[in-house]
């Protein structure tokens, strides 16, 4: 049964501490928190399952999705260690203020920002964390609406029925913030899942917000399979970070990352390992000589990104040199830097339009 609590009492605040000690307070008597709990659930891939619908009520001008979180049955037998489970794996569909096509739609560990769907745990940071060996992922990114919002799951096409747990909660009222800042009502999330085969030097866009759209971005991550004779050099990092606005704005743009890992406030090819940080992290390095797997994330909560003309993000995989300065990230045509090799890549980036 879909749970509403009441709405609050005067004395009862409802209050969040975000970074820099700032306090989000909702209205104390409307707002009215919703959400829905589900215990071994059965998914498919033929078909979604519905696991939350809710309309606003009279009472309510605006609503945000706070938490989602699902665990699941394993692809395989259970280990000892961190195992991979069909919750990794499931797609959830977030269909905003009536849409007939979703505009959320993201598998869940991608969703949390790790690729690969690496299962290692625990982990945990402001937006979203994995606190079992046997899935336990939650994502805390918010999902606001005017009007309604369906939530629904679905296996990928190659999974076998399984066994799943999910809850997804939100409130009436409370508008979304992000760090400090508090989103207007109308903000809305966008989810840019991009893939692409990349060859050295190509750039690629991880999203592309229309000129004239003022929004902010709230983090990105890239997963990257580098192949070839010379993968294991990694030198496909040393592709700088482009962010451009309006989106047609000539290169260099304004440069977030000198190289692939300072971007994620790492450097030197990320030389002290994975981590998991609550503003960046490193999820996955997998480095052999032909094949190599890399992941990792950047948050922008504490560093915000905002715009008000439209917005492009693009990495390059691998980068030159400017002959005449000797710098990086400045020039289209140069002295390559190492041997960057051909490179596969799915990124996602949060932002939110307004």
């Amino acid at each position: 049964m879909l749970h509403r609590c009441m709405p609050l009492l005067a004395f009862l605040i409802v209050a969040r501490i975000v970074d820099g000690g700032t306090v989000v307070t909702a209205d104390m008597l409307n707002a009215r928190s919703f959400g829905v709990g589900r215990s071994q659930i059965t998914l498919s891939a033929k078909s979604e399952y519905e696991l939350l619908s809710y309309n606003i009520s009279s009472a309510g001008t605006q609503a945000t999705i706070t938490h989602w979180w699902i665990t699941g049955g394993p692809l395989g037998n259970w280990t000892p260690g961190p195992t991979a489970t069909i919750a990794d794996y499931a797609v959830w569909r977030f269909y905003v203020d009536g849409e007939s096509t979703a505009s959320v739609q993201l598998q869940t560990s991608q969703a949390a920002f790790v690729g690969n769907a690496d299962p290692s745990a625990p982990w945990d940071n402001d937006f979203f964390g994995k606190n079992s060996a046997y899935g336990g992922w939650h994502i805390d990114v918010p999902v606001p609406f005017l009007k309604s919002i369906r939530v629904t799951l679905q296996l990928p096409p190659w999974a076998a029925d399984n066994i799943a747990f999910a809850m997804v909660r939100g409130v009436e009222n409370l508008p979304a913030t992000i760090g400090a800042f508090t989103l207007p009502p109308n903000a809305r999330l966008v989810a840019s899942v991009q893939n692409a085969s990349l060859p050295p030097l190509q750039f690629h866009d991880l999203i592309v917000i229309p000129a004239g759209t003022p929004g902010l971005m709230l983090g990105a991550m890239i997963d990257m399979t580098l192949y070839g004779k010379f993968a294991g050099n990694t030198n496909s990092l040393e592709g700088c970070w482009h962010a451009y606005e309006p989106p047609t704005a000539t290169y260099p743009g304004w440069l977030l990352g000198t190289g692939a890992e300072d971007y994620p406030e790492s450097a030197y090819y990320f030389n002290a390992g994975p981590y998991r940080g609550p503003t960046s992290g490193l999820t996955v390095w997998n480095i052999s000589a032909e094949l190599s797997r890399i992941s990792f994330y950047k948050l922008h909560h504490r560093d915000p990104v905002f715009f008000r003309d439209g917005f492009r993000f693009s990495w390059r995989n691998g980068d030159v040199s400017d002959p005449a300065t000797g710098q990086k990230c400045t020039s289209i045509n140069g002295n390559v830097v190492g041997v960057p090799t051909a490179a596969n890549v799915t990124t996602l980036v949060y932002a939110y339009t307004w």
